[in-house]
C-alpha cells in the first residue's frame, strides 16, 4: 500500500504513525496487487471507498458506528438536455427538417409587393431603373438586378469572424414572381451545418448577385469560409458573385447626417421606423449558447429570428431610398447635408454646382460648409467664373486660418489680373495670421516658406 495512502488511514483511525506491530498487522490485512488494481479503480466510487475505510477500522479495533450513521450522497440530479424547455416550433413559425446532411430549422415569410416597411414598400425597388445603379455604386455590377438578387444576413456564434465562427442562422430574402420571401436557416448542432448550407446553395445558385449591410466583410466571407470548411465548393465559392454592400451607400450619402452608420440607427434616421422588443446584436452570440445549455431564454432566442427578418427587409426599403435621392436629390432631400452627399458623388457631377449651392443656402455644419465652399469654388475656377469663385475665397478667409483661400486669390490677382500690389497686401496678412494661429510646427514652417516665396516673387515684380 503506498506509504501516503496510508499516513491519511492512519489518522482517519485516530493514531499517528503506526508502530511496527502495528505496521505488521496492517501488512497482513493488505491486499494483493490485483485487488489493488480493482480497489483504486473503484475508489473513484462512494461506497467502495467506505467498505475499505470499514475494514480498516476493524483491523485496529476501531468502533465504525458513526461510519454506519453517516448519510449516503444524494444522487445527483438528471442532466436536463439542451434547449428542451419549449420546443422551437412553438416559439417560432417554422419546422424540423431530417436531412442525410443534418437537422436543420426552416423558417419561411411571404410577403405582398404592397408590405410596407417604414417609409417605402417592398416592392418599390422593383420600380427604380437600371441606370441609376452607376450614380452611387463605384464598383461596376453588370448584369445584377434587384429581381434576382438575394438579401442575405446571418446570426453568428460571434462578432469577430474567422473559422471559428458559426452562422447558426442565415437569413435569405428574394423577389419571386408577385412576393418577396423570407427564407431562415436555424441550426441546433454544427454537425449539421451541411444541411443548412445545401439549403442556402439553392437559392445562391439562381440568383444574379447579393445585397447585405456590411456583408461584403463580414457576412460573405464567413458564408464561403463554411463551405470550404465542410468540403464544399460551388461555382459562386471560387468565383464570388456580384455584391452590393449597402454599408457603403449608407456612408456616402448619410454619413454627415447620422454619424453611426448602424443598421438601427439608419432605420429610424432614413427608413422612418423603430424597432419594438429587439435583442441587440452583441448580444445574440450569448443567447445562442445560454440556450444550447437549457437556459431559460427561449422567448429572447424567437427574437433572434425577429431581429433577422428585420434586418432582411430593411435592405429592399434602404435601397430604394438611395436610389430615389440620386435620381431627383433637389425634390427628395430631407437636409442639407444629403445635397451636400449628392453633390460629392462622380455619377452626378453635372449636377454638382447646383447641389452645392442649394446646400450652402440652406446651412451646413462648419466642416461640411468649408469643403463645400472649397470644391465649389474650383469648379468656378475651372470654368473661369472669377467672380463668384472670389466671393467664396472671400467668404472662407472670414472663418479660421486657411492658406488655401489666401492663395488662391493671390494667384487670381498675379496672373488674371496684374494687380500686384494688392496680391502683395494679400500674402502679407496671410503671414501675419498664419503667425498667430495654432498650428503644428511642422505645417507652419511650410506655409510659412510658401508664403514668403510669393511675397518675395510679388515685391520683384513690383520694383
Amino acid at each position: 500500500m503506498p506509504k501516503n495512502l496510508r499516513d491519511r488511514l492512519a489518522r482517519l483511525s485516530g493514531k499517528g504513525k503506526s508502530s511496527s506491530a502495528e505496521k505488521t498487522e496492517a501488512d497482513e490485512t493488505a491486499v494483493s496487487p490485483k485487488e489493488t488494481s480493482i480497489d483504486s479503480t473503484a475508489a473513484k466510487d462512494v461506497n467502495s471507498a467506505r467498505e475499505r475505510l470499514k475494514r480498516l477500522l476493524l483491523s485496529k479495533g476501531r468502533s465504525v458506528a458513526n461510519l454506519e450513521k453517516t448519510k449516503q450522497p444524494a444522487p445527483r440530479p438528471a442532466r436536463r438536455l439542451p434547449h428542451s424547455d419549449v420546443p422551437l416550433e412553438e416559439l417560432v413559425d417554422g419546422r424540423w427538417e431530417k436531412t442525410p446532411l443534418g437537422r436543420v430549422f426552416i423558417v419561411e415569410h411571404r410577403y405582398p409587393l404592397n408590405h410596407h416597411h417604414g417609409c417605402a414598400a417592398l416592392g418599390d425597388l422593383l420600380s427604380q431603373p437600371a441606370e441609376l445603379l452607376p450614380l452611387i455604386e463605384s464598383n461596376p455590377l453588370p448584369g445584377f438586378s434587384f429581381k434576382d438578387a438575394l438579401f442575405i444576413d446571418t446570426e453568428t456564434t460571434g462578432l469577430a469572424g474567422g473559422t471559428g465562427t458559426l452562422p447558426f442562422l442565415i437569413g435569405a430574402g428574394s423577389f419571386e414572381d408577385d412576393e418577396y420571401v423570407l427564407r431562415q436557416f436555424f441550426i441546433a448542432d454544427p454537425g449539421a451545418e451541411r444541411g443548412q448550407l445545401d439549403h442556402l446553395t439553392k437559392l445562391l445558385d439562381r440568383t444574379s448577385g447579393l445585397v447585405s449591410y456590411n456583408g461584403k466583410s463580414f457576412d460573405w466571407p464567413l458564408i464561403k469560409s463554411r463551405y470550404l470548411m465542410n468540403g464544399l465548393r460551388p461555382d459562386f465559392v471560387s468565383a464570388d458573385p456580384l455584391h452590393l454592400d449597402l454599408l457603403n451607400w449608407t456612408r456616402r450619402l448619410w454619413k454627415v447626417r447620422l454619424g453611426s452608420c448602424s443598421l438601427g440607427n439608419v432605420e429610424q434616421g432614413v427608413l422612418g421606423m423603430e424597432r419594438h422588443d429587439d435583442v441587440p446584436g452583441a448580444e445574440i452570440p450569448t443567447l445562442y449558447f445560454a440556450w444550447l445549455r437549457g437556459a431559460p431564454v427561449n422567448q429572447k432566442l424567437a427574437r433572434v429570428f425577429y431581429h433577422n427578418e428585420q434586418d432582411i427587409l430593411s435592405l429592399s426599403i434602404l435601397a430604394n431610398q438611395a436610389l430615389a435621392l440620386v435620381n431627383d436629390p433637389l425634390k427628395r432631400y430631407e437636409e442639407a447635408s444629403e445635397l451636400y452627399a449628392c453633390a460629392r458623388l462622380e455619377g452626378l457631377a453635372h449636377q454638382r454646382e447646383k447641389l452645392f449651392e442649394e446646400a450652402l443656402a440652406l446651412g451646413l455644419a462648419p466642416e461640411q460648409q468649408k469643403r463645400a465652399m472649397t470644391e465649389l469654388s474650383l469648379d468656378h475656377k475651372r470654368q473661369q467664373s472669377w467672380q463668384r469663385a472670389r466671393e467664396l475665397w472671400e467668404e472662407l478667409r472670414r472663418g479660421e486660418y486657411d492658406l488655401f483661400p489666401y492663395e488662391e486669390e493671390a494667384k487670381y490677382l498675379e496672373h488674371q489680373a496684374g494687380e500686384f500690389a494688392a496680391a502683395t497686401q494679400l500674402v502679407e496678412e496671410a503671414i501675419q495670421r498664419c503667425q498667430r494661429t495654432r498650428l503644428d510646427h511642422g505645417r507652419r514652417e511650410q506655409e510659412m516658406e510658401r508664403l514668403r516665396h510669393r511675397l518675395d516673387r510679388l515685391k520683384r515684380r513690383l520694383g
